[in-house]
This record gives structure tokens, sequence and C-alpha cells, in this order.
């Protein structure tokens, strides 16, 4: 399987009045399998990339549960990282990273049973 083509994000909107403000995409991740996997994204530029698993940036996205056969999104939030002076020069610069994302298959529990081998 190829794999999956490398989106860029837009940065443009990054600056607004001499202040860093955020950019924020979405990645929209889905489960293929049967079974519910937790996913942790966990980006490379930690001070400059956060991703969070709503818009309104309350909870990062560790552990995060997809139910089988379903999607969800993720929201990347860019804060790079310059000197004040440079956002008045006008300076720029490109963030080049990477974001790892972990699944973890969540093992179905089995039913308990008696001393008989029945199902309790």
């Amino acid at each position: 399987m190829p794999p999956p083509p490398r989106k860029v994000l837009d940065g443009a909107h990054v600056v607004q009045n001499t202040t860093p403000v955020q950019d924020c995409s979405s990645l929209r991740l889905t489960n293929v399998s049967a079974d519910p996997i937790l996913i942790s994204a966990i980006p490379n530029l930690k001070g400059q990339c956060k991703l969070f698993v709503d818009a309104t940036e309350q909870r990062e996205a560790l552990s995060v549960l997809v139910e089988p056969h379903s999607t969800t999104s993720l929201h990347i939030s860019l804060r790079p990282v310059l000197p004040r002076d440079a956002y008045i020069r006008g300076d720029c610069r490109q963030l080049v990273g990477g974001i790892r994302i972990i699944g973890h298959k969540i093992a179905r529990e089995a039913p308990l049973t008696s001393g008989t081998g029945k199902a309790a």
C-alpha cells in the first residue's frame, strides 16, 4: 500500500497584528478494524505544534477512543516560535516536522466464568 499523500499546512494566517496566533487544520483518522482502538498523536515539534481532540483545544490527542469502522478528526494547531521583532520585520520560517500516530488495540474482555466453566 503506498504511503498517504503529504499535506502541507498553509501558515499564511499564523501572524496577525504582529502577534503570533494559531493556525488550525484537521486530520481525519479512520479505524478500519473490527475492534476499538486507542490512538495518540504526538508531534516532534512539541513547542510549536500541538494536536487536540476538539477545535477549542481543551483536550490533547492522547488516548483517543476510535470505535470500529468509524472516523475521528484531530486538530493540528501551529504556534511558531520567533522573536517578537521577527514578526515586525516580516521574517518567516518553514516548520518541517512529523506527527507520530500510535494505535493500541483494546483487548475485549472475556466473560467471567465460575468453577464450572460456564459464564457467570
